[in-house]
């Protein structure tokens, strides 16, 4: 029998942003989520900083924030292309390989 859990990803710089928005009692939930597994996140590490910089330069006139930058990598590397965002003007404009699109699912 095939396991179909769909399991949310994300990345570091995207926790600490979020962090900027919540208070304490979001914060301690937001860290509950992660402990539980229910959200998997990814390390963006020395070696992946020239792809991250390659999408900030190719997206300069956007201003694009590590954050974002390092959802674009990861969409990359995993072939994952849903995405859950309040930012869908930039995530509607970002392209990955082979002209591939995010697929805003929420909200």
């Amino acid at each position: 029998m095939t396991d179909n859990v769909h399991r949310l990803l994300s990345t570091w710089p995207v926790i600490t942003e979020a962090c900027h928005f919540l208070e304490l009692r979001g914060k301690l939930a937001l860290f509950e989520f992660i402990e539980r597994g229910a959200l998997v996140v990814a390390d963006i590490v020395p070696g992946d900083l020239k792809a991250v910089a390659k999408i900030m330069s190719t997206y300069a006139d956007r201003e694009v924030d590590l954050a974002d930058a390092s959802l674009v990598l990861l969409a990359e590397r995993t072939g994952v292309t849903d995405i859950i965002t309040i930012d869908r003007n930039d995530f509607s404009t970002y392209r990955l390989g082979r002209g591939r699109v995010f697929n805003i699912v929420f909200p």
